[in-house]
């Protein structure tokens, strides 16, 4: 069967909507506002399709509250059998921002023109190719099935008094991580 779609849906704040976005819906009921447009095409074997999704303080209040920070969020780009390709990818809080042109393939992440900044100053940058295989494993995401040795990492990263507790709740996750990085990490 084929199909071609088309979605667009903006909330102000998801809270609004508790009630409904409960199991098995979502996991946890969710807050923060949303902008979502797509649309997208294809058939039992192929799928193509566009994106633009814009986060506002995102974050769930459920039983994870305390350990996940929000985060506002745009993404933009497309995908196809294997790949997704971000047009623009931001993540931020009221400190903090994150950007990079980021393209998923089948075996690997390629993070180009890497840019986090810290209370306006440029922490991080650089490039990173990782051997992460999301496509092949997900939903049963584990470690040692997530890293694939088909692919060669390359990284080459500066860090100038990178914060590495701001860096981490970019994540949307609280963890327990803390100190302050400084140097060149250059890897194939």
């Amino acid at each position: 069967p084929k199909y071609a779609g088309q979605l667009r849906a903006s909330v102000v704040d998801l809270a609004i909507y508790q009630a409904l976005l409960q199991p098995p819906i979502l996991p946890e009921p969710l807050a923060g506002g949303a902008v979502i447009d797509w649309t997208g095409q294809g058939s039992g074997t192929a799928h193509t399709g566009k994106f633009t999704v814009k986060l506002r303080k995102m974050r769930t209040l459920g039983a994870l509250a305390q350990q996940l920070h929000p985060i506002d969020a745009t993404l933009e780009g497309n995908y196809a059998p294997g790949k997704m390709q971000f047009a623009k990818f931001s993540l931020a809080d009221e400190d903090s921002s994150f950007t990079a042109n980021v393209a998923v393939g089948d075996r690997a992440i390629n993070f180009q023109g890497i840019h986090f900044e810290q209370k306006g100053n440029v922490t991080l940058h650089g490039d990173a190719l990782l051997p992460l295989d999301l496509w092949q494993r997900w939903p049963e995401v584990s470690v040692d099935k997530l890293l694939t040795d088909e692919v060669v990492s390359r990284v080459n990263l500066t860090a100038k008094g990178l914060q590495l507790e701001e860096l981490s709740e970019l994540t949307g996750w609280r963890f327990p991580i803390a100190g302050v990085v400084n140097g060149n990490v250059t890897a194939d």
